[in-house]
């Protein structure tokens, strides 16, 4: 409740407050400017960890590909090609002078392949864009970190399902954006790698 407000007496619970996660209705230059924004608070943190150097501009375009990918999946259900190719492409090359390109495309692989079978196995529950995220996040971290990211995402993910659930403002089938939670665990682990 909030004393003394317009509001007063009005209880505030799950069932008033989930509802507004509800992106879908976001407008298209508002997801623009939610992307920047995210983008550079990723990329300040990025300042911050690394410094301004060679590190720090190797992994900004990987940051600002997964902040858009997290505000499309999150208002729009679907990581387009055009953001996950690239940044699929640029993890590869990546690799290269890390020294790792077999270690980046077995990462791409494995983790790729991981949301592949389980894409497959739900019949929908993940979808190409998801795929392709995955193996992006498998080049640059690693198969086994890229494996990590991916279970973190699915704990995140389902906590948040059963939030919904509970509150009655989703159903067993609503479509949830997993790929959303993949991007922000991926860059939380893109940050934190050494």
């Amino acid at each position: 409740m909030y004393p003394g407000s317009a509001n007063a007496g009005t209880r505030v619970s799950a069932h008033t407050i989930l509802p507004a996660l509800d992106l879908r209705r976001v407008a298209p230059e508002r997801r623009v400017m939610a992307a920047v924004v995210l983008a550079a608070v990723l990329a300040l943190i990025a300042v911050a960890r690394f410094g301004t150097g060679v590190r720090l501009w190797s992994i900004v375009p990987l940051l600002v590909a997964l902040a858009t990918a997290a505000v499309m999946d999150a208002c729009g259900r679907v990581i387009p090609d055009r953001v996950s190719l690239p940044a699929l492409a640029y993890a590869l090359l990546l690799g290269i002078p890390e020294g790792r390109p077999s270690g980046a495309l077995a990462g791409a692989i494995i983790a790729g392949g991981v949301v592949f079978l389980a894409a497959l196995v739900t019949r929908g529950g993940f979808g190409g864009g998801d795929i392709k995220l995955m193996a992006a996040l498998g080049a640059v971290l690693g198969w086994r970190c890229g494996l990590v990211a991916l279970a973190s995402s699915q704990v995140l993910g389902a906590t948040i399902a059963i939030a919904l659930l509970l509150s009655r403002n989703a159903q067993r089938r609503t479509a949830l954006p997993i790929g959303c939670a993949m991007a922000l665990i991926g860059a939380v682990f893109l940050l934190a790698r050494p």
